[in-house]
């Protein structure tokens, strides 16, 4: 007969290759088994994907101006924590990774309207990134746009411009000037400085929808509201 491996109560029954059904006795899993689990539960791929799905769990939760679900962020909270602290202790405090996880970390305090920490979280990640790449790195223009961003939610406009400015700047020596990213940046600088400059404001909504217009379809949310917004400006700009 066939070898069988027979499965119950989470036990592994082993069967000899003597052409017999004879059952072995119910063996556990070994040290070495254990050990090998063990590892692949602190593979820093765990992390990522842990990082991933708190992310999006912190999108559906409420970062886009949707009502707030306090399950999706709560689930967010425990995913992100639950990264840090195992890139802490396999990667050490000085990782990128660490920072990518209080980049994220830093998202979802904004998410639950929590800005101090936000601010706390990103400065963090912006540090520890800084240290390990160098001054010159674009990963960095991910943090800085995360406190310009809340800066701007707080109403600290000087603030929030001179940093939106200083990531343009960071990328546009860093990345291909046809990037999204670069757009990206353009776009929230534009609708800062919208009421302050309205001519300079229109001159960067041309601009992004240049970039856009080769590197993201035109059906996608931040290109129709680009337009919209240079839409409205020319309607006011005619109206008065």
């Amino acid at each position: 007969l066939d070898q069988q491996v027979l499965e119950a109560g989470g036990l592994e029954l082993a069967i000899d290759g003597g052409g017999r059904r004879d059952l072995a006795e119910p063996r556990r899993p070994g040290v070495a088994e254990d050990r090998q689990r063990e590892r692949a539960d602190e593979h820093p791929l765990v992390a990522k994907s842990q990082t991933n799905l708190g992310m999006y769990l912190t999108i559906q939760g409420g970062e886009r101006g949707q009502p707030a679900n306090v399950e999706h962020l709560q689930e967010a909270a425990q995913l992100l924590q639950a990264a840090l602290q195992l890139r802490l202790r396999v990667l050490g405090p000085g990782h990128p990774d660490v920072a990518h996880s209080y980049l994220a970390l830093g998202r979802l305090a904004r998410a639950k309207s929590d800005h101090p920490r936000a601010e706390s979280l990103y400065k963090n990640a912006l540090r520890i990134n800084e240290e390990a790449l160098g001054s010159k790195h674009p990963y960095l223009g991910h943090c800085m746009l995360g406190l310009a961003r809340l800066y701007a939610l707080d109403r600290r406009i000087e603030l929030a411009q001179s940093t939106y400015e200083a990531t343009l700047s960071l990328w546009r020596q860093t990345m291909p000037p046809q990037h999204p990213l670069i757009a990206k940046c353009m776009f929230a600088l534009a609708v800062l400085r919208q009421d302050i400059d309205p001519t300079d404001s229109m001159q960067k909504y041309q601009q992004v929808l240049n970039i856009w217009d080769r590197t993201i379809d035109r059906k996608h949310p931040d290109y129709q509201a680009c337009l919209r917004r240079m839409e409205i400006m020319s309607f006011s700009a005619m109206a008065s």
